[in-house]
């Protein structure tokens, strides 16, 4: 957006300002809360991202594929147990989380597709017979 003239700086500054008063006037512990477990959720999209990749094009994806699992289990159980999530009885709670990383590590396996040996799978690859064309050529 350009700014050079100072209404359009005050359109771009003012809500900027507004939001940082209202966020300074909010409880840490409240913003530190959400903000831990939205850095959790962010590491489990990363984590399941590169083992996506890995797996794809055939390289070592268990380096990424466990702590995505471990690291799927901890969110899922987090959110069916804790107050800001569903709030249900622990013990529950961990059987949800390791069902929800069971499905999601069979979705991972179902959907991630493999890339062919031959090269990249968007890629048409054609088979070429040479031949050798008499020995004095």
């Amino acid at each position: 957006m350009e700014q050079r003239t100072l209404m359009k700086r005050l359109l771009i500054a003012v809500p900027l300002f507004v939001v940082g008063f209202i966020v300074s006037k909010v409880d840490f512990q409240i913003l530190w809360r959400y903000f831990s477990w939205a850095n959790q959720t962010v590491a489990v999209v990363m984590l399941w991202t590169a083992a996506g990749y890995l797996y794809r094009y055939r390289k070592f994806h268990w380096v990424c594929t466990l702590p995505a699992m471990f690291m799927s289990a901890a969110c899922y159980t987090f959110l069916a147990y804790n107050k800001i999530g569903f709030g249900l009885d622990y013990q529950l709670s961990v059987y949800i989380g390791l069902g929800l990383t069971v499905l999601t590590t069979a979705a991972f396996f179902l959907f991630v597709k493999r890339e062919s040996i031959a090269g990249d799978p968007d890629a048409l690859v054609v088979e070429e017979k040479i031949t050798q064309v008499g020995a004095n050529a």
